[in-house]
């Protein structure tokens, strides 16, 4: 099979849908197809080469010139039309189309967003009957709770945009079934039959990956590790909440805990941080690579789960995958509907609404008597081999379908 794979993210050390492009399509290729990616040319990326992937870098105008505009102009909205790689990067990879690349020579045409006008790349072109649109969303779109639109025509556009991918594609996939429904409600039958669920996944050697991670001596303190920016709606809150009702209580049991913050902080949260009177417990190490983070998580004894405040959450965070890969305890402070609730109570670890301080921090304190160490997670179905033959299944369908039309 011939697929080619449009995504902005594909050779970033840090970024998450980069990681989780390369994962599946190195297996997608493993299994002896060939890729094609079209991707975002940047500075600093990974050295990256297979027989069986080409990786094409187109230019793109940085973005920092159209979030600039914006700010001037105070039109936030301006930043999200869905996106402005819609000016800045999807002309060039229309160019190269034109010129370079024939989507009809191809099995299948493959788009990942965000950014989400990504997936509108293939509209422009007329494809053949046996060629198949996929298009993938890591995030969701109109149902984005980090995009605050203040404007119908923003809101109308956006989900205009949606609902012509929605039509177009022969396949719609998403990360979660909660997300699915909304889609099923929001477009009825007609995508129904298109929706399919495909989870973000885990390197199948990842455990014994982490296995092989040399342990610092045993540390007295309890260590919780978060791994993930921090910004907007998943923001630190709750969890000072936690600390600064303990600090109130139970003051002695904060000198016994470390909490390691790996990743970027957003600049409002960084200053909650330091006027803290037990500020001293955080350790910020800033972005470090994917290896350097299973290291911090293979010596944390608890793992935290921070996710968006609210009552639903539809994303589906990729650090979950590791965080299971490497079997530590795990407290999640995420919404009350989501995926991630479902996959922790699956596994037998931990989650508490935002709202629930007092709990929060009655469970933090009883940490050091929890015998939680040795975690059997049921993981199989998260590993890239099975989550990539779900979509192999899904194709093979798809194409015997349309031989049949």
């Amino acid at each position: 099979m011939r697929i080619l794979l449009i995504t902005y993210n594909f050779l970033q050390f840090y970024n998450p849908s980069s990681i989780q492009a390369r994962r599946f399509f190195l297996e997608l290729a493993k299994n002896g197809h060939h890729i094609t990616v079209l991707t975002n040319k940047e500075k600093n990326t990974i050295e990256f080469q297979h027989k069986n992937i080409e990786v094409i870098e187109i230019f793109s105008i940085k973005k920092k010139f159209g979030f600039k505009l914006a700010s001037i102009l105070r039109f936030r909205e301006l930043n999200f039309m869905p996106d402005w790689d819609l000016f800045f990067w999807n002309p060039f990879v229309w160019i190269k189309l034109r010129l370079k690349i024939n989507i009809n020579e191809f099995d299948v045409v493959h788009t990942i967003a965000s950014p989400f006008s990504t997936h509108l790349i293939p509209l422009y072109f007329v494809k053949r009957l046996n060629t198949l649109f996929v298009a993938q969303f890591y995030d969701p779109w109109v149902d984005n709770s980090y995009i605050n639109l203040r404007f119908n025509f923003f809101k109308k556009l956006n989900l205009r945009l949606e609902k012509i991918v929605a039509e177009k594609a022969d396949s719609i996939i998403h990360t979660n079934s909660i997300i699915v429904d909304k889609w099923e409600k929001r477009y009825g039958v007609n995508t129904m039959i298109k929706n399919l669920i495909i989870p973000l996944c885990m390197e199948n050697n990842i455990v014994n990956k982490v296995k092989s991670i040399s342990l610092s001596e045993k540390n007295s303190k309890i260590i919780i590790s978060h791994v993930g920016s921090i910004y907007g709606k998943r923001n630190l809150n709750t969890l000072i909440k936690a600390l600064q009702f303990i600090f109130d209580t139970q003051k002695n049991i904060l000198n016994d805990l470390t909490i390691n913050l790996v990743g970027t902080i957003e600049a409002s949260e960084l200053k909650k941080l330091k006027v803290l009177k037990f500020k001293e417990i955080f350790n910020l190490t800033g972005n470090v690579s994917h290896e350097e983070s299973l290291i911090f998580m293979s010596q944390a004894s608890w793992l935290l789960l921070l996710e968006e405040e609210g009552e639903e959450g539809l994303f589906f965070p990729s650090k979950l995958t590791d965080y299971l890969a490497v079997c530590k305890p795990i407290m999640g402070i995420i919404p009350k509907n989501c995926v991630s609730r479902v996959i922790l109570s699956e596994n037998g670890h931990h989650s508490f609404d935002h709202g629930e301080v007092e709990n929060i921090a009655n469970f933090i304190i009883s940490l050091s008597k929890r015998n939680d160490m040795e975690i059997n997670n049921k993981i199989s179905k998260l590993e890239v081999k099975n989550v990539v033959s779900i979509y192999e299944n899904s194709i093979e369908k798809l194409m015997y379908n349309k031989k049949i039309i």
